[in-house]
């Protein structure tokens, strides 16, 4: 309750992370945690509008599901659908131009240092896809997390339409037999066609064969007769079979991946007007955040406040995400639920590691957890 006032997201995540970590250790009565639970669910979960922190309400969800796991009565006290994703937010519609961005926070000019007082700093750690420098940030956090999303929008009831990869074999498994054949051939022949255009295009006019190649004027007409016959044969078919093929087949050999990457830069420019809009300011922040120099990509090091803004940002733009849009699995192809951000190794900490000793002491590379000493761990009971 001290805590409830301070809106800085920073302090927020951190404490939810806190608490997921009390209720795991071991030797808590069964109604404390039940109590923090119901505290929790009434500061983030009761109204059905969490805060869009991915991490955030990610913490605050855990320390529920324990306590529903401790005490399964906890179900008939809170909405359960409501601590789970997804939770509703919305996507902006407009995203900032790169050209609206750049006249007010990074106009060009002769000279560019940190020192001239605009957004030196976050603009080259940022956007990587606008013209953004070196932008480690850009690249290495924002797009590799992005990959586990596709642009396809989940539906209002979390449901996700069909991909086209998904409506080309549906496509293909509603053919009756005849028909089947029929579009095999026309397959056969459009792949035909398709590899006559590459070796047409290949210099010295005679394919691996030996053979003339066709005249630019002969292919052109080959491809209007394949796709007359194509058109033939997809009007014979139903009005259902008619629909797959055009929002299945035809998208599907456009990107036969089946599903589009978010657009990395948009994303870019939203998390950046965030940053802007948390009140990151030149003149409060530069001077700090330029003295500390570049310390390379060592994890142990003193960071920018930027970096703060940046993380809050891109953590709150990736919750806004994971609420409209379609989640990829391990592999870009595997499209699952989103459940929550262990799923792409996105929580910077393990609330469920309570290693209190480890044999390793002394290595070239010391361990996190050998770095400090703490003693005062609750005993065992």
């Amino acid at each position: 309750a001290s805590f409830t006032k301070i809106d800085d997201p920073y302090i927020s995540e951190r404490l939810y992370a806190a608490a997921y970590v009390c209720v795991l250790q071991p030797g808590h009565k069964k109604q404390d945690v039940v109590a923090l639970a119901l505290n929790v669910y009434r500061r983030i979960f009761r109204n059905g509008k969490p805060p869009v922190h991915l991490l955030l309400r990610d913490y605050a969800r855990g320390v529920i599901e324990v306590a529903l796991v401790r005490d399964d009565s906890l179900a008939k006290k809170i909405n359960v659908e409501r601590i789970r994703p997804p939770y509703g937010s919305v996507f902006p519609s407009r995203v900032p131009s790169l050209g609206s961005l750049r006249r007010k926070y990074y106009p060009k000019r002769k000279s560019y240092r940190p020192k001239d007082g605009d957004y030196w700093g976050i603009w080259h750690s940022l956007m990587y896809n606008n013209e953004g420098g070196i932008s480690d940030f850009g690249n290495y956090v924002v797009n590799s997390t992005l990959d586990h999303w596709c642009n396809l929008r989940l539906r209002p009831d979390g449901t996700r339409p069909k991909t086209a990869k998904e409506l080309h074999a549906e496509f293909n498994a509603g053919l009756s037999e005849p028909d089947r054949k029929v579009w095999e051939e026309l397959e056969k022949a459009r792949t035909r066609l398709s590899l006559t255009k590459f070796m047409a295009r290949i210099p010295g006019g005679v394919d691996g064969g030996g053979q003339q190649r066709a005249s630019a004027a002969d292919i052109v007409d080959a491809e209007a007769n394949q796709q007359l016959l194509e058109a033939v044969f997809v009007r014979s078919l139903s009005r259902t079979m008619q629909k797959l093929h055009r929002e299945g087949v035809l998208p599907y050999r456009a990107n036969p991946r089946g599903s589009e990457d978010l657009d990395h830069a948009a994303v870019q420019r939203l998390i950046f007007a965030r940053v802007v809009e948390l009140g990151w300011r030149p003149r409060l922040f530069n001077k700090y955040d330029s003295s500390l120099g570049d310390a390379g990509r060592d994890a142990h090091k003193v960071e920018r406040i930027g970096k703060k803004y940046q993380w809050i940002a891109f953590h709150e733009v990736l919750g806004k995400i994971a609420d409209n849009f379609v989640f990829r699995g391990s592999w870009r192809e595997d499209l699952v639920p989103y459940c929550g951000p262990w799923q792409m190794w996105e929580r910077d900490i393990d609330p469920s590691c309570m290693l209190r000793s480890t044999p390793v002491e002394r290595t070239t590379t010391s361990p996190w957890w050998c770095q400090y000493r703490f003693n005062k761990w609750r005993p065992s009971l």
